[in-house]
């Protein structure tokens, strides 16, 4: 039963403890500080090892492992550094989960900074004023507290930030006296259900009509995924919808967005297929241009790969969180039509309104289904598995989407065209 009061005969370590209950933070990964100890403590003896930890032996480690949970699991892990010197470990780990878009929960500690209960030396010399400061530049947000309903409040918005798309890490940094003091009074705890990341966006019903309708009218439309299977049931419906337009997939791999045995996925062919394309959509890509053009690595010069008529569409939120710092926003990339929802309503409303505007012959035969999306309920599958699809042929990459057609039994075929 999780705590909704927290007061007398508790510790401030106890009450970050029972933040981290609340929001469902299952595991937390450190490498053992001082500034930490009474947080440490708390872990062990007042919440009985939830979250777990993970014993790490170094801070970077220790938000590694943060971020490869987050980009598996699509939800925050915590991460604990000890005082500045943790942190500056931790830096080159903060840096790319904030490149890689990963909600993290790192927490860390300083202090005392009350310096009449510093010990000599070391107390000093690992307290700096704003503990945050190496890190402000590549994490969405921080917070170093003050005071019980500071702590409270703070832990709070910290999730909301950190799973708030785009998606990233967030510091929380805590006094070390604050954590090892007995709590005055009692604290009522946030229901996480009323802190929460809120809605998604839509996006704009006209553009994405009119992308419908450039994309039935295409003769090679291609799709670029880059970062929308963060949001799992999307891994799906970005089948659905090449099948439905039988369009060529190119994943770049930023999270595994489609099929790797899919017939549609032409990724190991991007070059020959974008060069053929007359609509090119890019579904929450990083870096669009370095995708459509052709880089000379010696001269560091670019040429685009597409024809110069063909259509490009951005569904993104490209610039939205933008760094002021780093340049991890890559080139600008001139596009016919940007739209900005987020990618669990996109998709889908893509391919529904394709699939309204594709006459029902056409659709068949252009994306023929050779076995259900999904397997029945009464087949065991592992957890990992995708969408059930007909195996590859050798057929060249740059036509598949053409040839899985041809390769349709003739009753399957003759039904497609009465």
């Amino acid at each position: 039963m999780l705590q909704q009061v927290i007061g007398k005969g508790k510790y401030g370590s106890d009450l970050i403890v029972d933040l981290m209950q609340r929001y469902g933070i299952e595991y937390v990964a450190l490498n053992p500080g001082s500034t930490f100890r009474g947080l440490h403590d708390s872990l062990v003896n007042y919440g009985a090892n939830k979250p777990e930890i993970i014993l790490c032996q170094h801070e970077k480690i220790a938000v590694q492992i943060a971020h490869g949970y987050a980009k598996a699991l699509g939800k925050p892990m915590g991460a604990i550094a000890h005082d500045t010197v943790g942190l500056l470990h931790a830096t080159n780990g903060i840096y790319y989960a904030y490149m890689d878009r990963a909600p993290i929960i790192l927490m860390g500690a300083t202090g005392p900074m009350d310096a009449s209960r510093r010990r000599p030396n070391i107390d000093w010399i690992h307290t700096t004023v704003l503990t945050s400061d190496p890190i402000r530049e590549y994490v969405k947000w921080d917070s170093q507290p003050f005071g019980t309903a500071d702590v409270i409040d703070t832990f709070a918005r910290a999730y909301r930030v950190a799973t708030q798309q785009p998606q990233g890490p967030v510091y929380l940094c805590y006094d070390a006296a604050f954590q090892e003091d007995p709590l005055e009074g009692e604290w009522v705890l946030p229901d996480p259900e009323k802190t929460t990341a809120g809605t998604a966006f839509h996006a704009d019903p006209a553009a994405l009509d009119q992308l419908a309708d450039w994309l039935i009218g295409s003769r090679q439309p291609v799709l670029i995924a880059g970062y929308m299977a963060r949001y799992k049931p999307s891994f799906y419906v970005l089948v659905e919808l090449a099948e439905a337009l039988g369009a060529a997939v190119i994943d770049q791999r930023s999270r595994f967005n489609f099929p790797t045995d899919h017939p549609l996925n032409i990724s190991g062919a991007a070059g020959k297929t974008l060069s053929e394309a007359d609509v090119v959509v890019g579904l929450d890509v990083k870096d669009l241009f370095g995708a459509v053009n052709r880089v000379d690595m010696s001269a560091r010069t670019t040429s685009s790969i597409l024809q110069p008529n063909c259509k490009i569409t951005e569904i993104a939120m490209r610039d939205v969180g933008i760094s002021k710092w780093s340049h991890e926003y890559q080139q600008i990339q001139p596009v016919d039509m940007e739209v900005m929802p987020t990618r669990r309503r996109r998709c889908r409303r893509s391919s529904n309104a394709s699939r309204r505007r594709w006459p029902p012959t056409r659709r068949l035969r252009r994306a023929p289904r050779s076995a259900p999306r999904r397997p029945p309920r009464s087949t065991p599958t592992p957890a990992h598995a995708g969408p059930k699809t007909r195996k590859r042929t050798g057929t060249p990459s740059h036509s598949r989407r053409l040839a899985w057609a041809a390769r349709l039994p003739r009753r399957s075929r003759a039904t497609t065209t009465s």
